[in-house]
């Protein structure tokens, strides 16, 4: 009986034991502290420099019809506008390279900017 005794304490003592190991694990732990990041803080004063660049094409047609009223007509008014006329009769296709460079300079004040700019572009 003594040994079933010590038995029991020793099986009742060592799953006390090991239940206070295993409830060690689950303590509970604070949270981190989390700061909030800082708002960003921009400032758009200062130089700035660019470029650009691309392609450009169209398709134009153009016919032109000029008349006279009878009454008010003369000869040479109406030869000069058929040959006008004739003359702004036509298509074209202008395609071509296109860029430029453009540069400035801006100040911010509180939530306004101001600034000035130049650019150059060409399109032969």
């Amino acid at each position: 009986m003594k040994r079933l005794t010590i038995a029991l304490f020793a099986v009742t003592g060592l799953s006390v034991g090991l239940s206070q190991i295993a409830s060690a694990a689950d303590l509970p732990v604070k949270a981190p502290l989390y700061k909030a990041t800082p708002e960003a803080v921009y400032n758009w004063t200062g130089f700035y420099v660019g470029g650009n660049a691309g392609w450009a094409w169209g398709n134009s047609s153009a016919t032109s019809v000029f008349t006279c009223p009878t009454p008010v007509c003369s000869r040479s008014i109406a030869a000069n506008l058929a040959a006008f006329g004739a003359g702004a009769t036509g298509s074209s296709s202008p395609n071509g390279f296109t860029g430029g460079l453009q540069a400035g300079y801006n100040w911010q004040a509180g939530s306004a900017v101001y600034g000035l700019e130049t650019d150059f572009n060409a399109f032969p």
